[in-house]
């Protein structure tokens, strides 16, 4: 069978997506994209909060602190640079 047209799905924790305002220009992720913010929910009896974001049609959720979310000023519409280090892709 020929697997270069096969659809695979990819699983990321939200733990470990990180977001940066700036792309970063030396980094040890391996996978960085764009992506627009549009949710902000914070997390029931956690300091966390979850960062949707859109990233050319693909929603990518990231999990940090509600400190964090403040000092990156992160809300909706807002444009961010998404970090997945490739250790954490789990291609299903």
């Amino acid at each position: 069978m020929d697997k270069t047209n096969a659809e695979a799905s990819i699983r990321i924790l939200a733990k470990d997506v990180a977001l940066a305002k700036n792309r970063p220009e030396e980094s040890s992720y391996q996978n960085i994209l764009e992506g627009m913010v549009t949710e902000v929910t914070p997390v029931p009896n956690s300091s966390d909060c979850l960062i949707k974001l859109d990233c050319s049609g693909q929603y990518i959720i990231a999990r940090v602190s509600q400190k964090s979310a403040s000092t990156l000023r992160i809300k909706p519409e807002e444009k961010y640079w998404v970090l997945i280090k490739a250790t954490s892709l789990c291609i299903n």
